[in-house]
């Protein structure tokens, strides 16, 4: 028998603690391990009807569209210049600031409803956050601003009939555009730039114009993928404002939003972080209320289309 003094007990009952941790930890980290594997896997081919479940979205999916958008708001409104209600002379100063940039502002001193248009506008073009606030950033790149992109400029509307292709009668596709004309201008839309929204859930689409009031002009008609019954697209008349190139959600990520009010959007099909595709399912009432399309068609909305246009969403 070999007799182990007080002190050598003491310190084999240590190591016998730390290798048992250890060996708890290791078991713990497989398990871990093994139920995240299982809880990621991607539904490679899912429905048309099926609405992509955890982990690709979480339950605060919409929320944290909004919470998203307006991170930036929050932090820039402690350090503001001025936003929407002030006025004065710090407002006059901005709004001359925008005239010499060819913006068609009424220079009168009220940060109104024209000022934030206007305002968002320049922000969009200038890679700023888009908020209709006036931060420092903001107000640094308007006074400096001489790049001929951030000028206002007009959206320029092809209306040299000549020039387009004729369809033939029997195509269901001039049938198409010709109703939508009439529909939208016996409603009388306006909108406070050239270009008009109409969203078709029915249909499942959205319809791009030009023109003005009582004068539109069918440009693009794209297939879109509309709210679920249990989480419905909203309904009505908005105004575009917030944009934005990539939006990170919980478990998926979306390209080119352009914000229709709060939590709604205009976005790309889902992404996952490695750039893959997830979900490009299009014609479908199976989304939590955003309206999704193609990446193409998302881009177009993002880039051409001014903030401030008006949807209507029937």
């Amino acid at each position: 028998m070999i007799k182990i003094g007080k002190k050598n007990r003491i310190i084999a009952s240590s190591i016998a603690i730390v290798l048992s941790i250890v060996a708890y930890n290791v078991s713990s980290k497989d398990k871990n391990h093994n139920v995240t594997s299982s809880n990621h896997t991607i539904n490679t081919s899912p429905s048309k009807d099926e609405i992509i479940p955890n982990p690709y979205y979480s339950e605060n999916y919409l929320n944290h569209h909004l919470e998203v958008i307006n991170s930036a708001r929050t932090k820039r409104e402690k350090n503001f210049v001025t936003k929407s209600g002030d006025t004065g002379p710090t407002v006059e100063f901005i709004q001359n600031h925008l005239k010499r940039l060819d913006y068609p502002i009424i220079v009168d001193g009220q940060y109104g409803e024209e000022t934030v248009k206007y305002i968002m506008e320049f922000q969009f073009k200038a890679g700023l956050t888009v908020d209709g606030i006036v931060g420092n950033d903001t107000l640094e790149k308007l006074k400096n601003a001489k790049d001929n992109k951030l000028k206002y400029h007009k959206p320029e509307i092809n209306t040299n009939n000549s020039s387009r292709k004729k369809i033939p009668k029997k195509t269901s596709k001039k049938s198409t555009n010709k109703n939508n004309i009439i529909d939208v201008n016996n409603q009388c839309f306006c909108s406070t730039t050239s270009y008009f929204i109409y969203v078709d859930l029915k249909s499942h689409k959205v319809n791009i114009f030009t023109g003005e009031c009582k004068n539109w002009k069918i440009s693009k008609s794209f297939t879109c993928t509309t709210g679920a019954p249990s989480t419905p697209t909203i309904k009505g008349t908005y105004k575009l404002t917030s944009k934005g190139r990539e939006l990170k959600l919980d478990y998926c990520v979306v390209k080119y939003y352009s914000q229709i009010q709060g939590n709604y959007l205009f976005h790309s099909i889902l992404y996952d972080f490695n750039g893959r595709i997830i979900d490009s399912r299009l014609g479908y009432s199976l989304s939590h209320g955003c309206i999704r399309l193609s990446t193409e068609n998302a881009k177009y909305i993002y880039d051409v289309v001014p903030i401030g246009t008006t949807i209507y969403i029937k």
